[in-house]
């Protein structure tokens, strides 16, 4: 069983899944969390669904969440946070992807390490922004670090490039991801400098 957990790279992300999940689960039925923006969120996805015209929950805007959250406003709490409890996996499992990618012996100690910090955990659990965000910055790094085989550096899009689309609906849901940018920015850089000198389309 442990050769099986150590070798298999699928049932270590199939379980990597179910432990983040189930451990967010019980407490997905508590309601839209103690923060005031958890409440404005689902208040403002009614008002648009039934306004037809989009409103903002707090400055600056959330559009992305804000319109996603509008087409499911009578969902309940527990339909919320579930999304918010799926990003949350997403967020952890594109992390070690990306630490596997770039090399990390213990990429999935590391990525239960970041699924179990108490601001991480906690905000797995109710109607908030950080997790979805979270999620498309974990994509968007992974996808800068790593492009997927189909999509090599060579031909067709670029990683950099679904980098850079999975980033800007980051800042859609969170402005604050933009701040991703410099590193990547960084990352980028760095790359181009270690490429030989040929032109990539």
């Amino acid at each position: 069983m442990k050769k099986i957990f150590s070798e298999n790279i699928t049932v270590q992300f199939v379980l990597l899944s179910l432990a983040v999940f189930i451990s967010r689960l019980p407490f997905l039925s508590a309601g839209y969390g103690a923060e005031e923006d958890a409440w404005l969120l689902p208040l403002t996805a009614k008002n648009i669904a039934l306004s037809g015209q989009y409103q903002l929950s707090r400055a600056p805007a959330h559009p992305l969440q804000e319109l996603i959250y509008s087409l499911m406003w009578n969902s309940g709490s527990f339909a919320y946070n579930l999304l918010t409890a799926i990003a949350s996996v997403i967020a952890v499992v594109f992390l070690a992807l990306s630490l596997r990618q770039l090399g990390f012996k213990h990429y999935l100690f590391a990525s239960f390490a970041f699924a179990f910090t108490p601001i991480v955990f906690v905000s797995s659990t109710y109607t908030i922004d950080y997790m979805p965000a979270m999620a498309f910055v974990m994509m968007s790094f992974y996808f800068l670090t790593s492009p997927p085989p189909p999509l090599p550096r060579e031909r067709g899009v670029r990683g950099e490039v679904i980098s850079g689309i999975l980033l800007g609906l980051a800042i859609g849901f969170r402005i604050t991801s933009g701040a991703m940018l410099i590193p990547f920015c960084i990352l980028v850089g760095r790359d181009l400098k270690s490429r030989p000198a040929k032109i990539l389309v």
